[in-house]
């Protein structure tokens, strides 16, 4: 008996559709043994030639040349390496600018400080006269500026006699002018204003911070003291804080965000930038990073803000901060725009806390929102790419049918409602982004099935057959039929003269009820239950 051996499987590249720098082939065709055809189209991965893109490649690949028009694209990892080479190559332009400017301000400083007499050519050092010699060993104080120094002007100065000193009055000879110069006081950390008069309490802050004086703080070490004086205004403020020793933090920190709330911005960015990276770290347990069945399912921004209040509170407050002045509770109308603030920030950190994205995406595809228009969110960073929501949906295709196994279960074991299987045609058009002979529009038939799960239970009564006995009187209503066809005919009569009259419908159309009440008036608002 004659066996033919199974044919090789085979993949097809078609190069009218490759990367023009390394060749990757974005349409490919895998032929099975059987003969079956899987076409992959990997599009995404794809950039369109454009004539800046062609003039950075230019720039870069000195033989390159866009023979062919139908190879019009480029794969995003190549143009990345081109974007790379080129910002490199801008770096290095300007190192190298930086380094002939340096190199040109030594020439010119050279070109002046050396002497071009003949005696002095052949100097191969020059000397320049420091602030101070590093040999002596005057004490390095800090000197103030912004003190008078004394100044005493003497002019035509002659010696008095001896009764004009007695008598205080000087010569006439003899002008003499002399300046006082103020003396210095030391203030220690205990210093204390004079007692309040009717100045206010900013003119007495402005009249304390203008004194003349200096505040000596001195520290004192295992090997002895250390002695300096403090001439900033704040440094004064944080010591006298420091000596009161009330609420020192909080008075250190008024200080500095008047002086310099740029030095808080950046303690309280590394704080929250710390909290962000211990969150977003891989494997942390965040509710954002599960991604799974029951973790979508089961999410509530209550679990998130109980998360975000034990891990990250420093940011849970700057973020609340920015929409109310007051601590934001859960329940409020903000409550919602915070969690989902701090959500998205996350997710531009790591792309792995992607859960809300996740739900988000859910939620367009099944509101029939265009894959395009879910594609320009996702680049806008509100959801994540349709692609990754349809893969997504294809792992979870073994939970499509789990509700509809447990009603079968149920109504097996006769404890569940009974439910009905529907169905309809389900037809979809998806259109290519570039359409040619290989890439055209896919027509997808499709048959959708739905279970209907029943609203009302009925009562299975058995019905027992026996000959019944009837006579004339028993075919006349009785006193209770009567009564319920009464019932019945008023109510009719009554709507037909409430729809009828105009005057009638203005007055009792909004109280009388619409339907008559009967068994199952409850259960007829119910919406269906789908599977």
């Amino acid at each position: 008996m004659d066996l033919k051996s199974p044919a090789t499987p085979r993949r097809v590249y078609y190069l009218s559709n490759i990367c023009v720098i390394c060749g990757f082939s974005f349409i490919q065709t895998d032929i099975t043994p059987s003969g079956h055809k899987v076409e992959k189209r990997l599009t995404n991965h794809k950039l369109k030639l454009t004539r800046e893109r062609v003039d950075n490649i230019k720039k870069v690949i000195e033989v390159f040349e866009h023979e062919h028009e139908q190879v019009n694209g480029v794969c995003k990892k190549c143009y990345r390496h081109i974007e790379k080479v080129l910002k490199l190559q801008e770096e290095l332009g300007s190192l190298q600018k930086d380094l002939n400017d340096t190199r040109s301000g030594v020439r010119m400083t050279y070109n002046l400080t050396c002497s071009k007499t003949k005696s002095e050519s052949k100097r191969q050092s020059y000397e320049k006269r420091l602030l101070r010699s590093p040999l002596s060993q005057q004490p390095s104080k800090q000197q103030r500026t912004d003190f008078p120094t004394a100044v005493s002007v003497v002019t035509m100065m002659t010696l008095p006699t001896f009764p004009q000193i007695l008598s205080g009055r000087p010569t006439d000879h003899t002008v003499a002018e002399i300046v006082q110069t103020p003396k210095k006081t030391r203030r220690s950390l205990s210093f204390t204003s004079p007692p309040k008069t009717t100045a206010s309490q900013e003119e007495q802050k402005h009249e304390q911070s203008s004194l003349v004086g200096e505040v000596e703080m001195t520290v004192y070490y295992p090997s002895g003291k250390r002695t300096s004086f403090v001439p900033e205004i704040r440094h004064r403020n944080i010591c006298r804080a420091i000596h009161r020793g009330q609420n020192v933090e909080k008075c250190i920190i008024d200080i500095i965000s008047k002086s310099h709330p740029e030095t808080l911005t950046s303690a309280t960015s590394n704080i929250i930038s710390a909290e962000c990276e211990a969150i977003c770290k891989r494997r942390s347990g965040s509710i954002l990073q599960d991604r799974s069945y029951s973790g979508i399912f089961n999410f509530h921004w209550d679990k998130f803000h109980d998360e975000i209040q034990l891990k990250a509170p420093q940011t849970l407050k700057v973020i609340s901060s920015a929409l109310n002045n007051i601590p934001i509770a859960p329940g409020e109308k903000k409550y919602t725009t915070v969690m989902h603030i701090i959500s998205m920030a996350l997710h531009g950190r790591n792309q792995e806390m992607s859960s809300i994205h996740y739900q988000i995406g859910f939620i367009l595809t099944h509101g029939a929102c265009k894959q395009r228009d879910i594609e320009r969110l996702a680049k806008l960073g509100l959801t994540v790419n349709p692609r990754s929501v349809q893969n997504k949906l294809s792992f979870w295709q073994d939970f499509l049918d789990t509700d509809l196994v447990q009603l079968k279960e149920e109504w097996k074991e006769g404890v569940g409602v009974k439910y009905q299987m529907i169905g309809d045609n389900w037809d979809k058009n998806i259109l290519p982004s570039y359409r040619t002979s290989q890439d055209k529009t896919l027509t997808l038939h499709l048959f959708q099935v739905i279970a209907v799960v029943d609203r009302i239970v009925p009562e299975n009564k058995p019905v027992v057959e026996e000959e019944v006995q009837l006579n004339h009187a028993d075919f006349i209503p009785s006193i209770s039929e009567q009564e319920q066809l009464k019932k019945e005919l008023s109510f009719l009569v009554a709507t037909s003269v409430i729809q009828n009259i105009d005057q009638m419908k203005t007055e009792f159309e909004s109280i009388f009820p619409s339907h008559l009440e009967h068994d199952y008036s409850d259960s007829s608002g119910i919406k269906t239950k789908q599977v």
